[in-house]
């Protein structure tokens, strides 16, 4: 008999609401070095942004919608969604 593992799937945060800049809270930066590289995914897959930042991501020419931010230093990522209104 094969042992089973039991996965606690953690419930999803709603998204970070955005309208033309999303500021990178100073508890997110903790884990991170000064200079971080932003990815943004729109929800089909589509890669929207890509630059490097230090605080904020200027979101102001994308369209109304939710989307996925990838902040990286080179070590580490997080992921989560934001809100564009």
């Amino acid at each position: 008999m094969v042992p089973t593992t039991s996965v606690t799937i953690p419930k999803a945060s709603p998204p970070m609401p955005c309208s033309t800049s999303c500021k990178i809270s100073p508890k997110s930066l903790v884990a991170f070095r000064s200079q971080l590289k932003a990815v943004v995914y729109d929800m089909l897959g589509k890669q929207v942004i890509k630059e490097s930042i230090t605080t904020s991501i200027d979101i102001s020419h994308l369209g109304n919608g939710v989307y996925i931010l990838q902040l990286s230093d080179g070590a580490k990522l997080t992921t989560q969604r934001i809100l564009k209104k």
